[in-house]
């Protein structure tokens, strides 16, 4: 027997596990009286992150430019890098995402268990 973990977090992932985030999977409240798994809110995150992105630029030109003050000048292009760096991160969560989801077919066509059938069926998959 290894003591290597089966797969992320050191549970057994299972077969046709390709290591992709799961829905719900850093939800520990998912399930619980019939309430929905989190999402995850990338949309926000992207919006706030090209706004950040926005304002640093600006800020680093304006602070180069008329106030000629190199050092907060860099600091804002830092951050501006930064928040290009999350943009990029969280556009290629949103496209896998999309593939997963795309891949599992329409929610109408995926079967829901039933309350009794599975005495986990409401858990997170690393509660079982």
């Amino acid at each position: 027997m290894s003591s290597q973990p089966n797969g992320p977090g050191g549970h057994d992932s299972g077969p046709g596990d390709d290591g992709r985030a799961r829905e719900g999977y850093h939800d520990p409240t998912a399930g619980i009286a019939g309430a929905a798994p989190a999402r995850s809110a990338l949309t926000l995150r992207l919006v706030l992150a090209a706004f950040g992105f926005i304002v640093c630029s600006i800020g680093a030109a304006l602070a180069v430019t008329v106030v000629n003050a190199p050092v907060p000048a860099a600091v804002l292009a830092f951050l501006a890098a930064v928040a290009v760096a999350d943009i990029i991160v969280v556009t290629r969560r949103k496209l896998r995402g999309r593939a997963a989801s795309s891949r599992r077919g329409p929610r109408s066509a995926r079967r829901s268990p039933r309350s009794g059938q599975n005495s986990h069926a409401g858990l997170p998959r690393y509660w079982r």
